[in-house]
Order: C-alpha cells, then sequence, then structure tokens
C-alpha cells in the first residue's frame, strides 16, 4: 500500500493469508482493532516485527493472544537496526526489550559528560558500526551529535539487562523532570494503555510554576470510553504506581499527530502544551 488503512491490510491479509508483516506499533493496533471491528480473518498473519516508536508491553501480549509472535527492533535514520529481538527469543525478551546488539554494531550507554556508566545503569545510547551515517548535511550539527571515536550520539536512554538485551526506556527528551525527580514518559505511557478504554497515549512535560514541569497525557480513548483526569488517578492508583508519576493533566484528543511512518510528533504535542492551549478532542 501506498498509503496506511487498516481496514484495508486487514482485507489483504485475509484474502492472501499473508503470514509476516513488520511496521511502527500504530499499523499493528490499528490492524487488530479493525480486524476486531470489521470480523476479518487474520489468523494467517503469525509473525510481526515491530518498532521505530515506543512499543507497550501489553500490545506485544495482546497479538499473542491471537497467535502473532512479534517482536521488537531498534535503531534510527542516522544508523538503522542498532538491535533487534528474534521470533525465537523466550516471550519475555520479545516484549520487554529491544534485542541484542546487531551483528557489527557497537553500543555504549554514557552519561551526559560521555563517560561510560556502571553496568546494569541506564545512559545515553551511543554506537557506531558499518550502516551508521558519516555525518549532517550541515557539518555545524556534528560536533554535538558525535563522540570522539565516532560514536554516535542517539538521544535515546537505555540498560543492557543482564542477559545482554537491550531496553530502551525514554528518549532523552522526553524525560520529564518534576521537582528534581526524573519520570520516563515510556513508563507512564505503558501504564496508561493498560486501561480498557485508551487505546493510545502520548506523554510529554507541561510547564508548571513550582515543580518547573508536570506530567501531561495525550489519550486517544477508545469508542463509547470517557477518559479525564479523575479516570485516570484511579487507574494509576488501582496499579499502585507512585503518585508523582500519575498524570497531572489529561487531555483527550481523536488522534495524534504523526509522521508518514506511524511515529507520533512529540514535538508537535510540546509546542502546543508550551502555548497554554487545549487541542481540540
Amino acid at each position: 500500500m501506498d498509503r496506511w488503512s487498516a481496514a484495508e491490510a486487514a482485507r489483504l491479509i485475509e484474502e492472501y493469508r499473508l503470514e509476516a508483516s513488520s511496521g511502527t506499533p500504530f499499523f499493528l493496533t490499528t490492524l487488530l482493532d479493525e480486524a476486531r471491528r470489521a470480523g476479518r480473518d487474520i489468523s494467517s498473519l503469525t509473525r510481526f516485527l515491530t518498532g521505530a516508536a515506543s512499543v507497550p508491553p501489553s500490545l506485544m501480549g495482546r497479538a499473542q493472544g491471537l497467535g502473532i509472535v512479534s517482536w521488537r527492533t531498534y535503531g534510527s535514520t542516522e544508523h538503522p537496526v542498532l538491535s533487534s529481538g528474534t521470533p525465537d527469543d523466550p516471550e519475555a525478551k520479545r516484549h520487554r526489550t529491544d534485542g541484542r546488539v546487531t551483528d557489527g554494531n557497537e553500543v555504549r550507554l554514557v552519561d551526559d559528560e560521555g563517560a561510560d556508566v556502571p553496568p546494569g545503569a541506564e545512559g545515553e545510547i551511543v554506537a557506531r558500526g558499518p550502516r551508521q551515517f558519516a555525518g549532517y548535511r550541515d557539518p555545524s550539527l556534528d560536533a554535538e551529535a558525535f563522540l570522539p571515536g565516532g560514536w554516535f550520539r542517539t538521544g535515546d536512554i537505555g540498560r543492557f539487562d543482564a542477559d545482554g538485551y537491550l531496553i530502551i526506556t525514554d528518549r532523552k527528551k522526553d524525560i520529564i523532570i518534576r521537582g528534581g525527580e526524573n519520570i520516563a514518559s515510556r513508563e507512564v505511557e505503558d501504564l496508561l494503555v493498560l486501561h480498557p478504554g485508551i487505546a493510545e497515549a502520548a506523554v510529554c512535560a507541561a510547564p508548571d510554576p513550582l515543580l518547573g514541569e508536570q506530567v501531561c497525557a495525550f489519550v486517544v480513548p477508545r469508542p463509547g470510553a470517557r477518559i479525564d483526569l479523575d479516570v485516570v488517578r484511579a487507574h494509576f492508583a488501582g496499579l499502585g504506581v507512585a503518585r508523582h508519576k500519575t498524570p497531572e493533566r489529561v487531555e483527550a484528543v481523536i488522534d495524534l499527530p504523526r509522521t508518514p511512518t506511524g511515529k507520533v510528533k512529540k514535538t508537535e504535542l510540546r509546542a502546543l502544551l508550551q502555548t497554554g492551549r487545549s487541542p481540540v478532542s
């Protein structure tokens, strides 16, 4: 397809009995929703590689329940496929990690000064490898993009588990600093979509005159669901989540701004919050 249509994708899978596909979490979510809504038979689909955006483990579990083995991959335009899982990995690794560093690539985790962090700790992912880009067309951008030795600064935060699997925890610029405490937007998003009435969520920092920043959640409700701040607070309380991670502002929207590949444009959401205006829901 030249342009994504969940309805067309479900029809094609049913008609041609397609077995494998790949795409962002948005594509997988809307495909599963459409198949259920329209009664399409997509049982032939048994493998789905997903990445390029935050992947909620709950989405992977939903696919698994329908017989679709899914696994994650991680990379960027500047350095594609830095890590990847495989369909043979244990379910916990496929659903909750971004796989192992792929052959030929090197990855380090560093602090703000560029020094390696201790084993098991989180740090910014820096990488180098044969598929890495040579540099930006504007050479002035390269000074901040690279560490000595050709290590590319991805701007992503991650850690390695005990088995060497990489876990992306957030984008460096997406971390919310509330009263001096760091909150990973990705963690809050994963908790939000556990609510049965929330189809998708994107979390950003909203300005706060006292704390500096507060947690703001943009949510896409499922049909017939009513989602507001009280509903979200009750949901997080029921999960036993620390109060400082609970959203303090909730914006229910029809859809989220996206790139052509389905990534949420958080820059647009952050810009909207800076204006103090509420989006049209």
